[in-house]
């Protein structure tokens, strides 16, 4: 009965006073743990209360994109940005839509527009992209969204609500006009139709197939338009006078009665004004067709197709876009569209231009843009395009053009075929014959 009670006694003491030795008992003259997990438990523990702290939230892969790692500078300057705003749950979500018109069969401008656009959006999930192509090119829905499957893609078939055999009674094509030949495609001019199509559309951003989004584009698509019918980047290293023969212009603005349309401006237009590229627009619908630019550009267009020497020169659909939208149209800060990276040399203007405003002195060749490393928008307008060249340079290949000051500056190819990856270059690739299998 004493010895019982001795040990119910030990065990009482056990229970209410605990000493570090409490941990541990000895067995055959060895101190041993008594709980021998412990070590392990307490490391485990360790671990994850470091990972915690050190680890960013919300790290993960890009949102919906097989084809590039996660960019630990997106996401955290996203985090930080997003942290102190409150949330946002009973405001619907504003769409923001992307419309890209092309008829090319090659794939591999699309995906790289839309995984760069993505991969660099702080709510990719309010992306609307939409791609207008031929009727025959539907089909490559399908592998787009094979490779990016969250993402909200619709081909659109314009040409049901659009007769693209009157689009192409206004393209008029000349040799001595400096323009390059497969400029006269129809998908080429169908981003002026888009606001008159898609009324019930308020706004809309439209890219060229050849760029690469390097920025937030909700805050190209939050652009104030002041009221006009359009945004878009102005370039002053090009002046109107390289594209327009003036002593036309002024003929037509001198023209009086029915024969003066209503949106021709009052003042004749400026040799000196700042060009701005149509290939990045923001477009309020509405004011578009108030305004009637639609009207006005087939108009330019058909009157360089009755003028008898060329009333326009070095393109086709930006010349009567600068005519219709001259002066009715909001400067956008120039990162959103920094263009000519398909180029291969440097005009005498450009080099002027530079050397007069910034004292920077380059050769005609190979193209600079210098301030392309801080883009939020990069334009491969021009002859050269890096899907149609080698994926890595050789050192005996000539530089197209150069990302960033020359002394400094990447290949402008090489930040576009960032959002390539190998593979899905390959699974794409034979979309760049004309095929319409499948």
């Amino acid at each position: 009965m004493e010895a019982t009670t001795r040990r119910l006694s030990l065990k009482a003491n056990e229970v209410s006073s605990w000493t570090p030795d409490s941990l541990f008992q000895e067995k055959d003259g060895v101190r041993r743990s008594a709980w021998p997990m412990l070590p392990c438990l307490l490391a485990v523990l360790f671990l994850a209360l470091l990972g915690m702290h050190i680890w960013p939230s919300g790290r993960s892969l890009l949102w919906g994109d097989p084809l590039r790692a996660w960019d630990p500078h997106v996401k955290v300057a996203g985090l930080a940005v997003t942290h102190n705003i409150k949330p946002e749950a009973k405001a619907p979500q504003k769409r923001v839509h992307i419309f890209v018109c092309t008829d090319e069969y090659d794939l591999r401008p699309l995906a790289v527009l839309i995984n760069s656009t993505i991969s660099n959006a702080m709510h990719p999930d309010r992306l609307h992209f939409h791609m207008v192509m031929p009727a025959d090119r539907l089909f490559t829905r399908k592998y787009l969204k094979y490779l990016f499957p969250k993402a909200h893609i619709e081909m659109a078939s314009i040409s049901k609500f659009i007769d693209i055999h009157e689009v192409n009674k206004h393209i008029t094509f000349r040799n001595d006009s400096g323009a390059r030949k497969e400029l006269i495609s129809p998908y080429n001019f169908l981003p002026f139709y888009l606001p008159e199509v898609y009324k019930d559309i308020d706004r809309f951003i439209y890219l060229d197939s050849d760029i690469v989004v390097k920025g937030n584009i909700e805050n190209l698509y939050n652009t104030d338009l002041e009221g006009n019918a359009a945004a878009a980047v102005e370039d002053c290293s090009q002046r109107f006078a390289i594209y327009f023969d003036f002593a036309q212009l002024d003929e037509i603005q001198a023209r009086e009665g029915l024969d003066r349309p209503a949106w021709l401006p009052p003042e004749p237009f400026d040799p000196k004004a700042c060009v701005f590229n149509r290939g990045v627009l923001v477009v309020d619908s509405k004011r578009w067709i108030e305004e009637n630019i639609t009207s006005a550009i087939i108009w330019w267009m058909d009157e360089f197709q009755k003028s008898e020497r060329n009333l326009y020169k070095a393109g086709l659909s930006q010349p009567p876009f600068l005519l219709a939208l001259y002066g009715k149209h909001k400067v956008l800060d120039g990162m959103w569209n920094v263009r000519g990276l398909g180029r291969p040399n440097l005009s005498e203007l450009e080099r002027e231009y530079f050397f007069n405003t910034f004292s920077m002195n380059y050769t005609r060749k190979p193209f600079v843009s210098p301030f392309a490393d801080t883009a939020h928008i990069l334009h491969f307008n021009g002859a050269y395009k890096p899907w149609k060249g080698k994926r890595k340079r050789e050192i005996t290949d000539d530089i197209v053009s150069l990302c960033g000051r020359k002394e400094r500056g990447l290949e402008c190819a090489e930040l576009w075929w960032e959002y390539l990856s190998p593979t899905a270059n390959d699974f794409l690739k034979p979309f760049a014959k004309k095929t319409t299998s499948e």
